[in-house]
């Protein structure tokens, strides 16, 4: 079994869950709900689980032997590991961007417009005088 992808999605405000992890299996088997964990020794993937009736948590799914435990961790780690997280400066210039293009689209939109308009009446002023024309 090959693990054919892993999507990793991060949480903000939380102390020690870090992200939410799906892996998927030859193309074939997707698992959600895996957890990226900061414990005392750094960090773990918690497999999905459920809260049973009186207080214990349940794996839902996980690995049977270690050696598959390690290849799922390692592949979502390094996932993880890999997301690129913008500085505040970074983030300031896209959204500068983004500003910057919606304003050329804008623009670009009122220019067409006063186009279309000025058409409309340079139409009308020819219908009118060839109304006038006829009569």
């Amino acid at each position: 079994m090959n693990i054919s992808e892993v999507k990793i999605r991060k949480v903000e405000g939380k102390e020690r869950f870090k992200a939410w992890a799906t892996i998927t299996f030859d193309d074939c088997f997707r698992i959600h709900g895996l957890k990226v964990i900061e414990g005392e020794n750094g960090l773990f993937v918690a497999m999905p689980s459920r809260k049973l009736p009186n207080g214990e948590f349940i794996d839902t799914a996980y690995p049977l032997n270690q050696e598959l435990r390690e290849t799922i961790q390692g592949k979502i780690l390094a996932e993880y590991n890999n997301l690129k997280t913008p500085s505040l400066e970074e983030s300031n210039e896209e959204i500068k961007e983004e500003i910057k293009e919606e304003s050329n689209e804008e623009s670009n939109e009122e220019s067409n417009e006063e186009s279309n308009e000025e058409s409309k009446e340079e139409s009308n002023e020819e219908s009118n005088e060839e109304s006038n024309n006829a009569g």
